[in-house]
């Protein structure tokens, strides 16, 4: 079975993430392929590099530019996801294929935009309050109020992601309070 598991970008994600790997489930995260696949002479890297060729010192990809790039230039964002969404999908295909694991937690946060529910029985979205979102973000990425909101406001809305969901997971203040959400969805799934 192949669980999605989306949200908003410092929705809580990363803690569900952390938690379910510690459980001993297999986590399939789509910004860690990324990561991998964007390094010199990978798939990613080549196919960002022809449309925007910003790169650093060790000819690396200069990630903080391209972010300023593409949160400020909408139609950039959309070129950047249509060169790398479709390579990332055919990758994630390939390791669920080849996979022997019985559960396996997909990490999207463009779940739906890209189109990975595809690839996935069920989803689950990860949420938390909006002002939650910004305060993490703003603390996460050491930026201001304004930017936060842009990289927000990038990505679908998280009540649309919640409506496309199967199941919720709400990730609250109190890390403990979460805990007990992610443990009452992984009896849901059993």
């Amino acid at each position: 079975m192949v669980i999605g598991l989306t949200g908003g970008i410092s929705s809580g994600k990363s803690f569900v993430e952390s938690y379910l790997e510690k459980k001993g489930y297999f986590i399939l995260d789509t910004d860690i392929l990324y990561k991998e696949l964007i390094k010199p002479g990978n798939i990613c890297y080549n196919a960002i590099i022809k449309e925007f060729p910003y790169f650093n010192s060790d000819s690396t990809i200069d990630l903080k530019k391209l972010a300023s790039v593409v949160y400020n230039d909408y139609e950039k964002l959309k070129l950047l996801n249509s060169l790398v969404h479709p390579l990332i999908y055919k990758e994630c295909e390939k390791i669920i294929k080849e996979s022997k694991e019985d559960i396996i937690f997909l990490v999207v946060p463009l779940m739906f935009e890209a189109g990975f529910d595809k690839l996935c029985d069920k989803v689950c979205c990860v949420y938390t309050s909006k002002e939650a979102q910004i305060n993490r973000l703003i603390n996460r990425d050491n930026i201001g109020r304004e930017d936060a909101i842009k990289k927000i406001n990038a990505q679908m809305d998280v009540e649309l992601k919640k409506q496309k969901s199967d199941y919720l997971i709400e990730s609250c203040p109190d890390f403990n309070d979460t805990i007990k959400n992610i443990d009452i969805f992984l009896e849901r799934i059993k």
